[in-house]
């Protein structure tokens, strides 16, 4: 479990890497134990995926079984979790690269406190605002890129690679990740929409 003091210092660390300080790596522990330890964030986070998947479903809700819609938004949210890492794991043994997948898997991990709650609180206003649609669209490609950034700085920093690799690594994730959510959300209101 994850302790009140390790997840100050270590979110701290999070944001300091969210402001471009690569100084945040050393606020968090990157052992093996301090990875293993990092996936408690699962748990933390969930509250905030709760609140964006909400968000997503409420214009259809009433039109989505919702047995199948927990299971289909609980499914992508493990998978996502466990993605990344597994796709940096297969790329360090391809590329020949030494073994830093704990020190990414715990940077990653803690980087999704800043990712998760700045995706959520932008959500959040943007429906307190009533932003408009197209305003909305443009505005979250801004935030999506601006965490892709923050993504690809960590797992430079991480995996100690060039820049352009971790950019490489971090569109990668994130192509596959919206592939697989698309996916799985066209299945359900497919289903929904047959039923």
């Amino acid at each position: 479990m994850i302790s009140q003091p390790e997840f100050i210092v270590s979110a701290g660390g999070a944001w300091r890497l969210f402001r471009f300080d690569r100084t945040g790596l050393d606020r968090i522990d990157t052992s093996v134990e301090g990875a293993i330890r990092s996936y408690w964030l699962t748990l933390i986070l969930a509250p905030l995926a709760l609140f964006v998947g909400a968000v997503q479903w409420w214009p259809v809700l009433d039109r989505v079984a919702f047995l199948p819609l927990v299971i289909g938004e609980v499914s992508l949210y493990v998978i996502g979790w466990l993605m990344m890492p597994v796709m940096v794991d297969a790329a360090i043994r391809l590329a020949g690269l030494p073994d830093r997948l704990p020190q990414f898997i715990a940077g990653y991990n803690w980087g999704s406190v800043i990712t998760m709650s700045i995706a959520s609180v932008f959500i959040a206003l943007t429906l307190l605002l009533d932003v408009p649609g197209q305003v909305a669209g443009l505005l979250s490609l801004l935030v999506i890129a601006m965490l892709l950034v923050y993504q690809a700085y960590v797992t430079h920093l991480t995996l100690e690679i060039p820049v352009i690799a971790a950019g490489v690594i971090t569109l990668g994730d994130y192509f596959v990740t919206l592939t697989v959510h698309q996916a799985v959300q066209a299945t359900l209101l497919q289903a929904a929409l047959a039923g």
